[in-house]
């Protein structure tokens, strides 16, 4: 039985807030920056290469202390709980959380289920666990030169979107529950 974690509550109650002013294009929320799975070198390039969209990077690391930060990144070098993260997704457009690998995957669907429009990456674990909810986009890592543009236009146009469920904690801890009373019962 393959039961996913579940999202911070914070996400389940809360709605992404599409009225207030955007600071930002794309907003990417790392605990540690300095992983190349966490493809901070594939946002810096994307933002280079999308010099009219506004970035904000969250997250401790030493990335930026060797390599270049695009003009049009905002970095800030903090680790936010929950609560803090709200503010700044509302005052984003849209989530950029890429990866070469399973790594910020509950983040990611924290981000989705919340109804902020998500681009991330098109890997196999990531249309698994995001295929199902209609504000996420999957994109190539290898294509840095790719116009977000259109895709951010594409995915704030189905804003608001429909509070999707798969991650809450009665569909993960509750189907635990569910399951560890079963195995007892055989």
């Amino acid at each position: 039985s393959i039961i996913h974690n579940s999202v911070g509550k914070v996400f389940e109650e809360k709605h992404y807030e599409p009225k207030i002013v955007k600071q930002y294009d794309f907003i990417s929320i790392r605990g540690n920056l300095d992983g190349s799975k966490y493809c901070v070198d594939i946002i810096n390039e994307l933002a280079m290469n999308n010099p009219d969209l506004r970035f904000l990077i969250i997250g401790r690391g030493e990335f930026f202390d060797h390599f270049k930060k695009a003009k049009n990144v905002t970095w800030i070098d903090k680790v936010l709980k929950h609560e803090e993260m709200i503010k700044f997704l509302n005052q984003s457009k849209c989530g950029l959380l890429l990866t070469r690998q399973d790594t910020q995957g509950v983040m990611t669907c924290e981000m989705a289920t919340f109804g902020l429009p998500v681009i991330t990456s098109d890997i196999a674990v990531c249309h698994e666990i995001l295929d199902d909810f209609d504000n996420v986009e999957l994109i190539n890592n290898d294509n840095t030169n790719i116009d977000l543009k259109p895709i951010l236009e594409k995915l704030i146009k189905g804003i608001p979107y429909k509070k999707n469920e798969k991650y809450f904690s009665i569909n993960t801890c509750g189907a635990e529950v569910k399951l560890y009373k079963n195995l007892l019962r055989e």
